[in-house]
């Protein structure tokens, strides 16, 4: 646990925020569909209720889609990296627990929120799906894969990062998350959230792409 200087805030805000929108939200299948604040990326988000082990789960779903000139390599090969990984989601640890084959990866998610906030962890099953003009990697919870610790796991981690090669050096780059939590939330963080904390997401996945591939 940490105190609450600089870009922790930030980082609580996304989490908690989360969970806050997981109780107020109306449950429904409706798009709210808003722009981030330079206006170059699209955010789409809604929440839903699923249903996990018999159990009503809160889910927010969004949905966070740019144009830009990435490589499909380097966006390849920046996501196949657990340091990609923390720089996207800036949290305490992304490892890499095992490399299944060599298009499907076990990795490990810690999340030292500020207080007061309790920390939390996930687990994520990663595949990459690919032909000559696009590219996923998918990323889907798998609690199971790893030793509970002593913190709370998240039950619900489903994302995608995507790219799509246009023409001209162009692509479309996008995230699409579903994420649950466990917690609650002031009200007053919410804005803080969206559009900008799915966008911010997105301009870290590119900055991490558009660099040089190295071993």
């Amino acid at each position: 646990m940490k105190n609450l200087p600089g870009r922790s805030c930030f980082k609580l805000c996304v989490f908690v925020c989360v969970t806050f929108l997981c109780s107020v939200w109306a449950r429904g299948e409706d798009w709210k569909t808003e722009k981030s604040r330079d206006g170059k990326i699209q955010i789409r988000n809604r929440m839903q209720t699923i249903y996990l082990n018999g159990e009503k789960v809160d889910v927010v779903e969004y949905e966070a889609i740019t144009k830009t000139r990435v490589e499909q390599a380097n966006f390849i090969a920046a996501m196949k990296k657990s340091e990609t990984h923390q720089f996207i989601l800036d949290n305490k640890s992304s490892l890499k627990l095992k490399s299944i084959s060599d298009h499907e990866w076990i990795f490990y998610y810690f999340f030292d929120f500020p207080w007061p906030m309790s920390d939390a962890d996930c687990v994520v099953h990663m595949e990459l799906k690919q032909d000559s003009s696009r590219a996923e990697f998918i990323l889907n919870a798998a609690p199971d894969q790893f030793p509970r610790q002593a913190v709370q796991r998240m039950p619900v981690y489903n994302v995608t990062y995507s790219l799509q090669k246009m023409d001209y050096g162009i692509s479309i780059v996008s995230i699409h998350s579903e994420i649950s939590s466990t917690m609650n939330a002031p009200d007053l963080l919410v804005q803080l959230w969206f559009p900008e904390g799915p966008a911010d997401l997105l301009r870290r996945l590119i900055t991490a792409s558009q660099k040089p591939i190295t071993p």
